[in-house]
C-alpha cells in the first residue's frame, strides 16, 4: 500500500512540476494522489486475497467431496489382478 502511495505521489508531483504548476497546488494534488493510490491498492489487494482464499476453499471442498464419496473408485479394486506372465 505504501509503495502505491509513493508511486502516486511521485507521479503527480513530477508531472505537476514538469508542467510548471504552482508548487503548493502540485503538493496538494500529490498528497491526494498518494492517498487515492494507497486506498486503491489496499482495496485491490483485499479483492485478490479474498479471491485466492475462496479458490483455495473451493479446491479443498472439491477434494473432500471426491474423497468422501464411497463407491466411485471402488470398482477398480474389485477386478482380480492378473499375473505378469498371463
Amino acid at each position: 500500500m505504501s509503495m502505491a502511495g509513493a508511486a502516486g505521489f511521485a507521479l503527480v508531483m513530477g508531472v505537476g512540476l514538469w508542467r510548471e504548476n504552482p508548487p503548493s497546488t502540485v503538493l496538494m494534488g500529490a498528497l491526494l494522489a498518494a492517498a487515492g493510490f494507497g486506498l486503491f491498492a489496499r482495496v485491490w489487494m483485499e479483492l485478490v486475497l479474498h479471491g485466492l482464499a475462496d479458490s483455495l476453499l473451493a479446491k479443498q471442498a472439491r477434494a473432500e467431496s471426491a474423497a468422501g464419496k464411497p463407491g466411485e473408485n471402488d470398482n477398480q479394486n474389485d477386478a482380480p489382478l492378473t499375473a505378469p506372465n498371463e
